[in-house]
């Protein structure tokens, strides 16, 4: 017989999880110092059965952000209203900003994405992260990675599909 009064062990797991994931955002994204202009990244997975991971290089503030949808086809600009159902789109960033970057898995098919500059490198300043999502291999499954733009900034495309699923990025400022 099972006693109402309690919650089930799942139900536990799931807000022990919830509190840990706050606590380990909260030290990473808390604090220390002022914004160097370089690039950090935080990168969230989200999958089909409503988890998350959270990878983070860590920077607070507000944040622009951008949505696009992952095909091997190419990058489907989902959000501003600018580039929404553009495919490849221009993304238009001002140097400086911060920037919130989602992306959902539309096909099942692996993909990444991955910022570089003119030169076709990685982008890596001040030995902070690239400006790189984590991976996403299951269709419906959504990436975040949040950074901050730079002048470098040239292009954007999938590691695995860089032929069909790239764009321009246009900077604007700084």
């Amino acid at each position: 017989m099972t006693d109402t009064n309690y919650p089930s062990r799942r139900s536990v797991l799931r807000l022990s999880g919830s509190a840990l994931a706050t606590t380990l955002l909260a030290g990473c994204t808390g604090g220390g110092g002022g914004d160097s202009g370089t690039t950090s990244t935080e990168t969230t997975t989200e999958t089909e059965d409503g988890g998350t991971t959270t990878t983070s290089g860590g920077s607070s503030g507000d944040r622009e952000e951008i949505r696009l949808g992952a095909k091997q086809s190419g990058w489907i600009g989902r959000k501003p209203q600018s580039i929404a159902d553009e495919k490849n789109p221009t993304l238009s960033l001002k140097a400086g900003q911060k920037y919130k970057l989602t992306w959902e898995n539309l096909d099942g098919m692996e993909h990444e994405f991955l910022v570089v500059d003119d030169s076709n490198e990685k982008l890596e300043e001040s030995d902070k992260k690239l400006v790189k999502s984590d991976d996403a291999k299951k269709k419906g499954e959504k990436v975040t990675v949040t950074f901050t733009a730079s002048k470098k900034m040239s292009r954007y495309f999938c590691e695995y599909h860089p032929q069909t699923m790239k764009g321009q990025v246009k900077i604007e400022g700084g």
